[in-house]
């Protein structure tokens, strides 16, 4: 008998879908298939199985999902960016008017009002400095 694994991978505080991530399975009786848009579907043996999920500008995970073979296991995966200090000055010069020639690695509009301001230099700052 075989289990359902399916779900989709999403940033962490957006939840908007990843659409380059992978779930790759790293146990001997499990498959997965990523189905474009950041979704997968995942066949294999009932129990606990592992996977890496892994996108570019993401921190990388391994974690270990419980599939059963009586119902499919709905599983999102939610990624944190990886950032960094520059990153977070960045933000903070937007929000405070400054005209950058480049816009930091990480810029997303974590708050969802239609800016980059000082909520996340904030952010960034707590996941630099593991508070978050």
């Amino acid at each position: 008998a075989y289990a359902i694994a399916e779900g989709s991978v999403r940033a962490r505080f957006t939840r908007n879908p990843i659409i380059d991530a992978t779930v790759e399975a790293l146990s001997y009786y499990l498959t997965v298939s990523m189905q474009g848009g950041g979704s997968y579907y995942a066949l294999g043996r009932p129990g606990t199985q592992v996977v890496r999920v892994s996108a570019e500008g993401y921190v990388e995970q391994i974690l270990s999902i419980e599939i059963t073979n009586w119902a499919p296991l709905s599983k999102d995966f939610e990624m944190s960016p990886i950032v960094s200090l520059g990153d977070a000055i960045g933000a903070l010069q937007v929000s405070s008017g400054l005209k950058l020639s480049t816009m930091p690695a990480y810029h997303e509009d974590i708050n969802g009002d239609g800016h980059v301001a000082i909520a996340e230099a904030i952010l960034l700052l707590q996941l630099i400095s593991g508070l978050r």
